[in-house]
């Protein structure tokens, strides 16, 4: 099959099941009711942030992705695989209710999404040539500085509350057995963008695969965490915006990375 058909197949009911998600958790009087209010904050935070942020740019490049725009085909990994991410946070952090098959139907297509992409990518369906790419350095030492600082940052919390054997702050306030994002971060994201930070310094292929993907992932995530701080303070939850502050600045430095990484670099044909 047409990986661009591909693309637009999956795309389409993975769209519609997040809007109605969102609208349905954004809109619904108290549909989060069974979660703590600090978690119903955060949860109509993500719904806003994947109706307002994270759709239109999955719509776009599923669009351009299928007209052929290499580009936009990595944007659309990078958006499927931020899906996968927040969806599983659904599915494990959320009381069950009427969503819980929609929230399963979007965690599977854009799971199911990420792996496809990889695969293309592995074909060099989407995939961008090295060159002389000069921003490559810059990207391979970023990553490895994120996954540091978010390890640091992660750690700080969870070994003191192991050692003194209670919970965490954070949970506390979610009313959650366990932090799905501790989770996800540090047994596969903050690992992964460290594997693609150090081959994209020895210039492994593999790292110039994950990379872009990564980048976009990473826009994507600070501009939520930015706003779910934004949220949190004018609720009472938050003492001060200096977490949003940093969030925005790592997504503007993760855009111009990616700006100059494709700047440097062209589209490769499959082999």
């Amino acid at each position: 099959m047409n990986n661009n058909k591909t693309i637009l197949i999956l795309s389409v009911p993975l769209i519609a099941l997040v809007i109605v998600v969102s609208l349905v958790g954004i809109y619904s009087p108290h549909f989060y009711a069974a979660e703590t209010l600090n978690w119903q904050l955060q949860t109509k935070g993500q719904d806003i942030i994947d109706l307002y942020i994270v759709i239109p740019c999955l719509l776009a490049s599923t669009w351009f992705a299928y007209r052929k725009n290499k580009i936009a085909a990595i944007v659309w990994g990078g958006c499927v695989s931020y899906l996968a991410y927040s969806f599983t946070i659904y599915c494990f952090s959320i009381h069950f209710n009427r969503l819980f098959i929609p929230y399963c139907l979007c965690f599977g297509l854009s799971l199911y999404s990420t792996i496809y992409f990889l695969i293309a990518e592995y074909k060099k369906d989407f995939f961008f040539k090295p060159g002389k790419n000069a921003a490559s350095p810059y990207i391979g030492v970023y990553f490895i500085l994120i996954a540091v600082l978010f390890y640091i940052l992660w750690l700080s919390e969870i070994i003191p509350a192991n050692l003194q054997n209670i919970t965490t702050d954070s949970l506390k306030q979610t009313g959650l057995f366990t932090n799905a994002v501790h989770v996800l971060d540090l047994a596969i994201f903050l690992p992964a963008i460290i594997i693609a930070g150090t081959m994209l310094l020895r210039r492994s292929i593999m790292g110039f695969i994950l990379s872009p993907m990564l980048l976009v992932f990473i826009i994507l995530m600070d501009i939520t965490i930015s706003f779910l701080q934004y949220l949190m303070k004018i609720k009472g939850w938050a003492d001060n915006l200096g977490v949003m502050y940093i969030m925005l600045s790592l997504a503007a430095i993760s855009l111009v990375l990616l700006i100059l990484f494709f700047r440097d670099s062209k589209p490769a044909t499959a082999s």
